[in-house]
């Protein structure tokens, strides 16, 4: 069974960044790292080794980090495929029903759920019933799509 740490950033945007991770391989992927210390930190408590991070879309409130974290950890940056050249350094390209293996624990399913922008992905694991929508859904209401997306698109 995959493994998710909740990181609450307890910042202005009241994020969350989240670790995927698999005990028994000792790898995590990284959504949407924004404040890479506070990733680090919960990686290494479980000795975990970040091998891949993903992008839920361009914000920079979800991809502030990615860089950074990319360059100390090697790890390779996953993104919608239309995010190329919005978000720096995409290596890996995603389209609806890719997958992305979190070692041997399972895998996240690639959904495209455009709205809160038009480059928006989701990540869904069926068997442990969840999913990671990035800003998709907030607590107060769906999609908040006036920074560069567009509720027509859901219709």
């Amino acid at each position: 069974m995959m493994e998710v740490v909740r990181i609450w950033l307890d910042n202005q945007f009241r994020n969350f960044n989240y670790l995927v991770g698999c005990p028994k391989q000792k790898v995590a992927i990284a959504i949407d790292p924004l404040d890479i210390d506070k990733c680090m930190t919960e990686a290494k408590k479980r000795n975990w080794r970040i091998i891949k991070i993903v992008c839920t879309h361009e914000h920079l409130d979800h991809v502030g980090g990615v860089k950074a974290l990319a360059k100390q950890t090697g790890a390779p940056i996953a993104a919608y495929k239309d995010a190329i050249g919005t978000i720096a350094g995409i290596t890996q390209e995603l389209v609806e029903g890719d997958t992305i293996a979190v070692g041997e624990s399972g895998a996240l399913e690639v959904l495209e759920i455009p709205g809160h922008t038009m480059l928006h992905i989701g990540l869904h694991d069926r068997v442990q019933a969840m999913l990671f929508c990035g800003d998709t859904i907030f607590v107060g209401g769906v999609g908040n799509c006036q920074y560069g997306g567009s509720i027509s698109c859901l219709y």
